[in-house]
């Protein structure tokens, strides 16, 4: 059912925090989510990370010792150290304000709702530091406004289909580990699945930083024959 989560006290997921269809799970000010190594969160209803300027909600590893290496590096400055968010098809009105959110495997992914309804707006937020995709989506509708998001060891954008409005964003790469560095450019727009079919793309972004190491920071992945179907612009922004 219906929850809230405030900051009185701090809570560790070990497994599965899951979100049922229908449910609203919402996560006020100041609150802390910390998530064992390979735990996740599952919304099948809706999330709403409620933060506010001075008293973000954070989602985030559950270590803070360091690494056995040469210079010591904290466990909560590495990724991978959660699984992170999947947004299924069941979800709508996803809210994000004020969140940082950091240091997961998958970022967040998105399936694909394809209704026409808002599945996730993020607004004055911080994404970081994802050993894969900081944000991956098919077919859904995605509001990015005055956010930063940045570091991913594959894409920070992989948008396949849908609607994308980008506003005021800094969305840049330089992820790189003794371990591992990236593996893709920062964003990926198209209107191909992964299954090869076609779903029409609408991107629009205005006032946003695209920076990275790569010298090509937006890619393109479009279905042959319909690339009439991938539609985007880019205005008053500065690209790599």
């Amino acid at each position: 059912g219906d929850t809230t989560i405030t900051d009185a006290i701090s809570i560790l997921i070990k497994d599965t925090l899951w979100v049922s269809k229908g449910a609203r799970l919402t996560v006020t000010d100041g609150a802390t989510l910390y998530f064992c190594k390979n735990a996740v969160m599952m919304v099948d209803g809706t999330l709403v990370l409620q933060g506010e300027q001075n008293r973000f909600v954070t989602l985030r590893g559950d270590r803070s010792d360091y690494m056995n290496t040469a210079p010591p590096l904290c466990y909560d400055d590495a990724s991978a150290q959660w699984g992170g968010i999947r947004i299924t098809s069941n979800s709508t009105g996803n809210d994000f304000k004020f969140a940082n959110i950091r240091n997961s495997s998958i970022g967040i992914v998105l399936d694909s709702l394809n209704n026409g309804s808002d599945a996730l707006m993020v607004m004055s937020c911080k994404i970081t530091n994802s050993a894969g995709n900081l944000i991956t989506s098919t077919a859904n509708k995605i509001v990015l406004w005055n956010s930063l998001i940045c570091n991913a060891g594959g894409n920070i954008l992989q948008i396949n289909g849908g609607d994308l409005d980008v506003r005021h964003c800094t969305i840049a790469n330089y992820y790189s580990y003794t371990w591992g560095s990236r593996k893709a450019s920062n964003i990926q727009l198209g209107n191909m699945s992964e299954y090869g079919t076609m779903i029409p793309l609408k991107a629009e972004v205005y006032n946003t930083i695209i920076y990275g190491g790569y010298n090509n920071e937006v890619v393109y992945n479009k279905k042959e024959g319909d690339e009439d179907k991938c539609v985007y612009s880019f205005t008053n922004c500065l690209i790599k």
